[in-house]
């Protein structure tokens, strides 16, 4: 068995308190998706909502690691390289259409072949690699499922190709908190007092699942 495994096998069965990796989506000169009125961009709005859960989880005694903390600009491998050795990697983002006219909250979760922490091993783990990266797949989908039972509406789960999910060795999910440039929804998403609700709702979730 490669030693990379090996270190990997030994991190998940002493692993300490549990580690969050909070990212904020977007940053610096990638500022995502616009409001309606084009004055607030989508990273500033995922940055003050992880700030959020940031402070939520260690007042429940999590440790969290945030990818970014001011408006910088991160490519996605320095992302994804961030949630070594985490219990959890959250993706927070806000959406948006091209008529603005959805709203509702997603929820993405990578497929199994997108866990790319096991390049250094040998043609006998292949049985042991697929179990891991089939317990990855499944532990990202019910932390989703826990997300989605907690946020309002009736927030949409799928598999997604995302390339933040690429190389990464934890259970993920990618978070869309709703459509900035829905004329409802998105006056709702500009208001601290309900990214702060988000913020709660996300939170819970997250301590629920993430031990």
């Amino acid at each position: 068995m490669s030693t990379t495994l090996i270190l990997l096998l030994i991190s998940r069965l002493f692993a300490p308190q549990p580690l969050i990796v909070l990212d904020p989506g977007h940053g610096g000169s990638n500022m995502g998706a616009p409001t309606l009125n084009q004055h607030i961009h989508e990273k500033d709005l995922t940055l003050d909502t992880a700030q959020r859960v940031e402070h939520l989880l260690r007042a429940r005694g999590f440790k969290v690691r945030m990818t970014r903390r001011d408006d910088a600009y991160l490519t996605l491998k320095q992302r994804a390289a961030m949630a070594t050795g985490a219990t959890c990697f959250v993706s927070i983002h806000y959406n948006t259409s091209k008529v603005h006219d959805r709203k509702g909250i997603e929820i993405f979760v990578p497929h199994s072949s997108a866990f790319g922490c096991f390049s250094e091993t040998t043609p006998e783990d292949t049985t042991m690699l697929y179990s891991l990266k089939t317990s990855l797949e499944e532990r990202s989908v019910m932390l989703a499922q826990t997300i989605k039972k907690r946020m309002p509406g009736s927030p949409r789960v799928a598999k997604a190709w995302f390339d933040v999910f690429e190389g990464l060795c934890t259970p993920s999910v990618l978070v869309e908190l709703g459509f900035v440039d829905h004329p409802e929804e998105g006056s709702r998403i500009l208001q601290a007092s309900y990214r702060q609700h988000l913020a709660h709702l996300l939170a819970d979730a997250i301590a629920s699942s993430c031990r």
